[in-house]
Parts: C-alpha cells; sequence; structure tokens
C-alpha cells in the first residue's frame, strides 16, 4: 500500500501507519475487494504510464486477478497511455466502453479474428 513510489501522497490519501487511515485506503483498494468465483461485468481499466503518483502495476494487478478470478466469459480490458498524472487520456475510448455495455445500438462489439484470438477460450 505506501512505499517510497507513492509516499508522497500520504497528506493526501493517508498512511498505513495510522490505523484508522489504513481502513480507509484499504476499503478503496481494488486488488483487495476482488473475490474468487464472482461474476464480475466487463471492465476496462485504464492506467498512465508515466504517472508520478499512481503506479502502472497498480491497475495490472488488479486487472490480472479479476481475469484469474472473474467467473465469467466478459471481458476485461487494460488501456494504457504514455503520458503523465496530470495529461488525461482521451475519453473517447472509456465513453464507447460505457455506451456498449449499456446497450447503446451505435456502440455494437463487432467481433473480428483479433477477438477471436485474444478473448474467446
Amino acid at each position: 500500500m505506501e512505499n517510497s513510489f507513492n509516499r508522497a501522497c500520504t497528506s493526501e490519501f493517508g498512511t498505513a501507519k495510522d490505523s484508522l487511515e489504513f481502513q480507509y485506503l484499504y476499503n478503496m483498494d481494488t486488488y483487495l475487494h476482488i473475490k474468487k468465483g464472482v461474476k464480475y461485468p466487463s471492465s476496462l481499466f485504464t492506467a498512465i504510464m508515466n504517472d508520478s503518483r499512481v503506479a502502472v502495476w497498480e491497475s495490472a494487478k488488479a486487472v490480472t486477478k479479476l481475469q484469474e478470478e472473474n467467473n465469467r466469459d466478459n471481458l476485461i480490458l487494460f488501456r494504457t497511455e504514455d503520458k503523465g498524472h496530470f495529461d488525461y487520456p482521451g475519453d473517447e475510448d472509456v465513453f464507447s466502453f460505457l455506451f456498449w455495455q449499456l446497450g447503446n445500438p451505435d456502440f455494437i462489439l463487432i467481433p473480428n479474428d483479433f477477438y477471436y484470438k485474444s478473448f474467446q477460450k
């Protein structure tokens, strides 16, 4: 939870050394709340490679665990960009994913060869 990478954020998010702040940190940790056998919906995780506040591996760990524990054939997607913490990625992929999941007819997934090779069991 707390390491040299994110130590500068303790004034904003808290520290694991304080029991109350630890509970807050634990409650917002995605990785620690992924449970085996739960039917999770399709998910899109995003990460920024040069983020000085959030390490890309934190999202990558959660994606990997969710792919291993997910009890469905839903997609678990991981999108990265080579930017910094305040260089926000374009939202078009996020909104496209959201509209697809909400069933908007203009955002229907059209499987192609990549899809079948990558995501089908």
